[in-house]
């Protein structure tokens, strides 16, 4: 295990589940009724396209933010005073860690940066890098699992040894380069990302050929050098065209263990070339796209979770501890899966979607502890339904009858009532067209 990453070995907040999959493990409860079944089924969809849409909308919002940032921006970015007409506008550091921790992902401490990138692998590429070349570099991670890797050791060709490395599912990078801030701030993500080799990742990094790589060139060059050099010298006593040979031979040897460095060379960064482009998943302004929909689909897991175990467990007055230990239960016992469930964001979801009450207990529990109930599956769908409604907030709702087209009356002096006398009146089924209707039959809008 290597020093200093210990602090990977806990428990994450990620759900290690596709949301598929958890949906159709809780609609095949044999406990719950055909009708349960489809009401179930509604609620998901339901909660899923109000998550969609409120995500979309943080999407935009972030994407204002990056923008003056971003080094792939095709068009001039707005002015920063201009940009707030979207609303309150974070800094881009704090906006991309909101995201990433509703997304799940934990962040490394520098210090701990600063350890895998000090850390050298005994397999692989090697390469060097220094953090002082960033004006900032934060990293953030979820999906940690350790692989141990076998290799052989220069030292001892003839046995394979191990080490053990920690797996990032997932990783994902903000960095701003110190030697060309001009050139914005990069987010980068990255999948199956090994801790140790974190320095790989970073883009001002330089390639290191192993001791082994380095013995390899110097014996050739320094063999080849030593025999060149004495038989340059037996030559010279002989004849001097039998010297001008030993002089081609020479040159030849040369050009060859110069071309075995650059080719060695070549091969660590095509390593290098290949292990980015296979591991990189999106930069930029994609990976905010990537992220967003990371997020929502981790806030809709906890969210149902939270929903489905209330409802089917409606007879054990969950509280808020009990019902956080009882997901965590659930999920490892149906997918094997061991979480750090984020309790508090699964009930904020579902009380802002108002389907969660919170009622206070006196019998068999901690003096305070409040119980948790949901509404049952009618009253939720209705619930949800509503919240669409009045999402946007309209004001002024007027009947249809009260519609009106916009002319030149509009909009309306203090002293002056919308075009007087002007009514709109829907038309239906065909009739005689009025003298000022230009002959239109059928559904219209006829003015009188």
């Amino acid at each position: 295990m290597t020093r200093g990453l210990q602090f990977l070995n806990t428990r994450e907040h990620f759900l290690r589940v596709d949301t598929t999959a958890l949906r159709a493990r809780m609609l095949a409860n044999s406990q719950l009724s055909a009708e349960e079944r489809r009401q179930l089924h509604e609620l998901f969809e339901m909660a899923a396209a109000r998550l969609h849409f409120e995500y979309h909308r943080n999407l935009e919002r972030l994407k204002a933010i990056y923008a003056p940032y971003d080094p792939d921006h095709e068009s001039p970015p707005l002015p920063q005073d201009e940009v707030c007409v979207v609303g309150h506008l974070a800094p881009i550091g704090d906006a991309f860690e909101e995201l990433l921790l509703a997304a799940n992902y934990a962040e490394m401490p520098r210090e701990q940066i600063a350890t895998c990138v000090a850390y050298d692998s005994q397999k692989g590429l090697r390469v060097k890098a220094n953090l002082a070349d960033y004006d900032d570099l934060r990293v953030f991670y979820r999906g940690v699992h350790v692989e141990e890797r076998t290799f052989r050791s220069w030292l001892t060709p003839w046995k394979r040894t191990s080490e053990q490395l920690h797996i990032f599912s997932r990783a994902a990078m903000l960095v701003c380069d110190a030697a060309a801030p001009q050139a914005g701030i990069t987010l980068k993500l990255f999948k199956d990302v090994v801790a140790e080799d974190l320095e790989m990742l970073l883009p001002r990094v330089r390639i290191r050929m192993r001791l082994v790589d380095h013995l390899k060139v110097g014996s050739s060059v320094t063999g080849g050098a030593v025999t060149a050099v004495w038989k340059a010298l037996t030559a010279a006593a002989i004849s001097p065209w039998v010297l001008l040979m030993v002089l081609s031979g020479f040159t030849g040897a040369a050009v060859r263990s110069v071309m075995g460095f650059l080719s060695r060379k070549s091969h660590y960064m095509q390593a290098l070339t290949n292990k980015l482009y296979f591991q990189n998943l999106a930069n930029n302004s994609s990976a905010l796209a990537h992220l967003v929909d990371a997020a929502e689909v981790e806030k809709l897991k906890e969210l149902l979770l939270a929903y489905y175990l209330l409802y089917v467990e409606r007879e054990c007055n969950h509280t808020e501890t009990s019902l956080d230990r009882r997901v965590e239960e659930w999920l490892l016992a149906e997918f094997g899966v061991e979480s750090d469930f984020e309790i508090d964001d699964a009930l904020n979801g579902l009380a802002d979607k108002g389907l969660l009450v919170r009622m206070p207990l006196t019998k068999g529990t901690v003096r305070g502890a409040e119980g948790l109930r949901v509404y049952d599956l009618p009253s939720a769908l209705r619930r949800l339904d509503e919240t669409w409604d009045e999402f946007f907030g309209c004001h002024g709702k007027r009947l249809p009858s009260e519609d009106r087209l916009v002319d030149k009356h509009w909009p309306p002096s203090e002293s002056q009532e919308i075009a007087p006398g002007v009514i709109v009146r829907r038309i239906d089924a065909p009739q005689v067209p009025a003298a000022n209707s230009g002959g239109t039959s059928g559904r219209c809008l006829h003015w009188t």
